[in-house]
């Protein structure tokens, strides 16, 4: 009993000290630039304003979206596992699971970026220009531009 209180002291230890660490070095752009930091989207650096909503904002879209997926599959499958499948499917499946949950999420991010997303582009070419606002380098070519233009 008392390991388990000492591991857990330490953990609140080390947890503490990231907190202190992540505030004394953020310190000196929250005491320039107030809350507005967080609170603002602006960001030009040369006018040296700079918010960090858009970011923030996107980065808890897309979790949002990956748990919308996640969670769904991860319930069934261990629904699956546990209650249906019989032992000689579930004993592969639950190494298989074990292997992937070994293998980081930044290389999963790397084969997505390198093998995945060059393979969809002439499949989407163009179609993120009226969901998300980004425009693909066919839509943006000079070419385009000029036609565009000239109806």
């Amino acid at each position: 009993m008392g390991l388990t209180i000492a591991a857990g002291l330490v953990v609140l230890a080390v947890l503490a000290l990231i907190l202190i660490t992540t505030t004394r070095e953020a310190w000196p752009a929250f005491s320039e630039m107030g809350l507005s930091f967080i609170t603002s989207k602006t960001w030009d650096p040369p006018a040296e304003v700079f918010g960090a909503l858009a970011f923030i904002f996107g980065t808890a879209l897309v979790s949002l979206i990956a748990l919308i997926f996640a969670v769904p599959v991860s319930l069934g499958i261990a629904l699956f596992l546990t209650e249906l499948a019989p032992r000689r499917l579930r004993a592969p499946a639950v190494t298989v699971i074990d292997l992937l949950a070994a293998i980081p999420s930044v290389v999963f991010g790397l084969w997505g970026v390198l093998v995945v997303a060059p393979n969809l582009v002439p499949v989407y070419r163009g179609s993120t220009t009226c969901s998300v606002g980004f425009r693909s380098s066919a839509a943006s070519s000079p070419s385009r531009s000029a036609a565009a233009a000239a109806s």
